[in-house]
């Protein structure tokens, strides 16, 4: 989001100065008032100017759509629009049938942006997340969650994890024939990116609460019973151990992270009142504190 308004704006992402475009924003996981409320935070941050007409959005959250058919709709939509960038955040709701983890599958997605970006004459940034669980020892193009096949088919890869420093994240840009740019870190304060040219790309080591605090937010709306948390937790970040788990549980309820309901047979956590998402430190945090 903050790259597509730099783009909208002539502004600058991170380190790179963009060419002023229009951008078609296309969103397909937050509410009409959660995303406007992360624009104003972005625009808050980065002194951007309320929207210039440059920017333009399609926000899909609770539809059934489809990548092909979408495609085919904006095709029409945008031809003669002259928009230079169309953003899709996030790919993985528009798969429709296709496996995340199947490579004809995802190489049919790749396709189908590039019929977007030749019907449209606009380029296409699209947003993927990774795989869950620790990412050092992997290239950029490698950290997609599924199939390798997402890692291959884009010009420009960017890949974008926490550095074990706070407030901090590593930056892995892979291009197929684009000059090489070298890996950075950067430190992002009060929604400001500045370059730490001083520091090594690091990743940090295991499972933090920040991904043990994410499948709390992202299933079960947002509450999950023990038992459910620690089957996701053993799935979907390798901690199979039953003493780790209750480790990080305890660690979170006595940061005040998170809260206890219901009774002994029906006991379910969330997020305590107050707690969210801080995106300049990459954790959860209650009232300004880690």
């Amino acid at each position: 989001m903050e790259a597509a308004l730099a783009i909208s704006q002539g502004g600058t992402f991170v380190k790179w100065s963009a060419n002023i475009g229009r951008v078609y924003y296309i969103d397909t996981e937050l509410e009409a008032f959660d995303f406007q409320a992360r624009m104003k935070s972005i625009m808050a941050g980065g002194s951007y100017e309320p929207d210039s007409g440059e920017f333009r959005k399609l926000l899909l959250r609770g539809t059934r759509s489809e990548i092909a058919t979408l495609v085919d709709k904006l095709s029409v939509r945008l031809n003669g629009q002259d928009y230079d960038v169309i953003v899709i955040d996030a790919i993985y709701s528009l798969l429709g049938d296709r496996e995340e983890n199947s490579n004809e599958d995802i190489t049919s997605v790749g396709v189908e942006l590039f019929r977007l970006a030749k019907n449209t004459g606009a380029g296409v940034i699209f947003i993927h997340h990774f795989s869950k669980g620790s990412q050092q020892g992997k290239r950029g193009i490698e950290k997609a969650s599924g199939a390798g096949a997402w890692g291959r088919f884009p010009d420009v890869c960017l890949a974008i994890d926490r550095h074990p420093q706070d407030f901090c994240y590593n930056f892995e840009p892979t291009a197929r024939t684009f000059a090489e740019e070298k890996t950075y870190v950067a430190k992002r304060t009060n929604g400001l990116w500045q370059v730490q040219d001083a520091m090594k790309v690091e990743h940090k080591n295991g499972i933090d609460l920040t991904d043990f605090l994410h499948l709390l937010v992202k299933e079960g709306n947002g509450e999950l019973s023990p038992k459910l948390w620690k089957s996701l937790c053993a799935s979907q970040l390798g901690l199979k151990s039953a003493g780790a788990f209750q480790k990080r549980r305890e660690q979170a309820a006595e940061l005040g992270l998170i809260e206890q309901s219901g009774n002994t047979k029906s006991t379910t956590y969330r997020l305590a009142h107050g707690v969210v998402f801080n995106p300049d430190s990459g954790r959860y945090e209650k009232n300004g504190m880690v």
